[in-house]
């Protein structure tokens, strides 16, 4: 899987960002023999149960936990779960004695060679990846569902084929500290004024969300909902190509709703999925979700009729 040389860093200061020439994390990571796992939940649990297996020295820690400071002499990694947040003193700690500071999903992008579809927004992540996942169940190769969805995603995409496909729902809080993730597909739904007492800024809170798609190459997607303003300025500066999916109007490529039918137009075939009324869950907001999901499961690969199936 290709890396960026060129990355954020992100110093976790008061949103401080640093920019610098970056490596590649791959073999960096393993060859990290001390690690701490910044939180005991699922996503911690699993990062150290994989990065122990593959010959790490593994500690845990958590706030209820003694001094800190105290586990850090030659710690070479420290990895954080999603609840973490990187202002916190023991992270600053960190940082300022040298010691790499990564998000668990970069963790299990890392160790991940097959493919992988990212999902965000402030709403509908679970849906959209239930839908995606079950889409994927299609194409006739190993899939996994994780993320945010409640699995930890460095342990389900252990040991996984470079032909899987994983759907994996992402909050702020898992792509905030990501250096040079990059999923092949990535989605973001929706922004809408959410976590501010993590990212204390309403642009804060968009630059973690936007974070899913700005290592991406001309190889990669960003599906991105045209009925966002502030969605549709991200694709200025990106190097992916872009998907829009629209509720509200018909675009001339992407995935949208005419004469009450889903619809994919795509260099310049179209496709129509099925009515909007074959729907199995309900609501307008559920139709963009199923927009979205069309555009990431098409861009798969998928087939249309399977996709109807779904849907």
């Amino acid at each position: 899987m290709e890396r960026s040389q060129n990355s954020v860093h992100l110093h976790f200061g008061f949103l401080c960002v640093v920019r610098h020439q970056f490596w590649s994390l791959g073999s960096e990571i393993c060859d990290m023999k001390k690690v701490i796992v910044y939180g005991a939940g699922i996503s911690g649990q699993g990062a150290a149960e994989v990065l122990t297996k593959q010959g790490a020295e593994v500690k845990i820690y958590t706030d209820d936990m003694g001094d800190f400071a105290q586990l850090l002499p030659g710690t070479e990694l420290l990895v954080l779960s999603p609840g973490v947040s990187p202002e916190k003193p023991e992270v600053q700690m960190a940082l300022q004695q040298g010691v790499t500071v990564l998000p668990e999903i970069e963790v299990a992008y890392n160790n991940y060679k097959g493919h992988l579809a990212g999902i965000t927004g402030t709403n509908g992540k679970t849906t959209t990846t239930t839908l995606v996942g079950e889409m994927f169940k299609t194409l006739g190769v190993p899939t996994k569902v994780a993320g945010n969805i409640g699995l930890s995603m460095t342990k389900e995409l252990d040991g996984l084929p470079e032909n899987a496909w994983v759907a994996a729902e992402l909050s702020s809080f898992q792509l905030e500290t990501t250096k040079d993730f990059a999923p092949h597909i990535a989605c973001c739904l929706n922004l809408t004024p959410d976590h501010l007492e993590r990212h204390h800024t309403l642009e804060a809170y968009y630059e973690a969300k936007r974070r899913i798609c700005v290592n991406q190459t001309s190889s990669d997607f960003a599906v991105l909902n045209y009925d966002d303003v502030n969605m549709r300025c991200w694709s200025m500066n990106l190097k992916s190509q872009i998907c829009y999916f629209s509720r509200k109007i018909e675009l001339p490529e992407g995935v949208f709703v005419r004469d009450a039918k889903f619809v994919i137009r795509w260099h310049d075939k179209e496709y129509v999925v099925c009515p909007v009324a074959d729907m199995q869950i309900f609501g307008p907001h559920n139709v963009e979700n199923a927009l979205a999901a069309l555009a990431v499961g098409f861009l798969a690969g998928c087939q249309v009729e399977d996709m109807a199936r779904v849907i």
